[in-house]
């Protein structure tokens, strides 16, 4: 599965660029709660937009986690996220680690982070915005990793897709 591939891609960015702080913090978390089945990984190519709004109307079409109708945390991949991917294209990984920092907030917090107000929400979502720099510099430091504009209907989106 591509998304597997994507994971274990942003594994070894991190293994190989020595990260330390913040950034191995939530990727290690986060990829620890994936490997041992805590959050189930899922490909989603029909977002139901009445439902998933926001993920359906998002950059590559979802990228995103969540509860799902069982009550089981996921991590779901959007066909657009899928079908976009290049192996060199820090986008990708960049939003990855920005779902990973809402997996590892939701285990610091599992009994409140769903039911967070608007203020703990944009907390919730600075810090997740945080750690899309924190892994940017990491590409720009390392000079392997294509800095481009994205392309997607007729809209661009700079570097990380803001």
């Amino acid at each position: 599965m591509i998304a597997e591939q994507i994971m274990d891609t942003l594994k070894e960015i991190i293994e190989t660029n020595k990260t330390e702080g913040n950034v191995y913090n939530v990727f290690f978390h986060a990829d620890k709660a994936i490997r041992n089945k805590e959050v189930i990984v899922e490909s989603s190519p029909n977002i139901n937009q009445e439902i998933n709004q926001r993920t359906a109307t998002s950059i590559f079409w979802g990228l995103y986690f969540r509860k799902n109708e069982s009550e089981k945390i996921c991590l779901t991949f959007g066909h657009r996220y899928l079908d976009t991917y290049q192996q060199n294209s820090c986008v990708h990984y960049t939003m990855l680690m920005h779902e990973y920092r809402h997996l590892y907030d939701y285990y610091s917090n599992p009994e409140t982070f769903f039911k967070s107000n608007e203020k703990e929400r944009f907390h919730f979502e600075l810090k997740a915005r945080k750690i899309e720099v924190d892994i940017g510099l990491i590409f720009y430091q390392s000079k392997l990793w294509v800095f481009k504009e994205f392309k997607q209907k007729n809209e661009f989106y700079p570097l990380f897709g803001w």
